[in-house]
């Protein structure tokens, strides 16, 4: 299951999302397709289920799809803006 903690405050600015971890102090900014991912992630889900999402809205293989969310969930699991179990 991957989900973004309670303790973010997250914004919405011209379609991008600003994030702020106010325990950690990290500041981040996501594009148009990030910000989709960060709201789809405001109800807990497996990492399938999100790919089967976004497969459903993006061209791409589900591969192709997976690939590149996993490479954008590791980065944000990194910061702290995600948890994964």
């Amino acid at each position: 299951m991957v989900a973004r903690p309670a303790r973010l405050l997250a914004a919405e600015v011209d379609g991008e999302t600003v994030i702020m971890d106010v325990d950690d102090g990290v500041y981040l900014a996501l594009d148009a397709t990030g910000t989709e991912i960060f709201k789809l992630l405001e109800t807990p889900c497996r990492v399938s289920d999100l790919v089967d999402r976004l497969s459903e809205r993006y061209s791409g293989t589900r591969a192709e799809i997976q690939a590149d969310v996993l490479v954008f969930l590791k980065d944000l699991q990194l910061q702290n803006i995600v948890t994964v179990q």
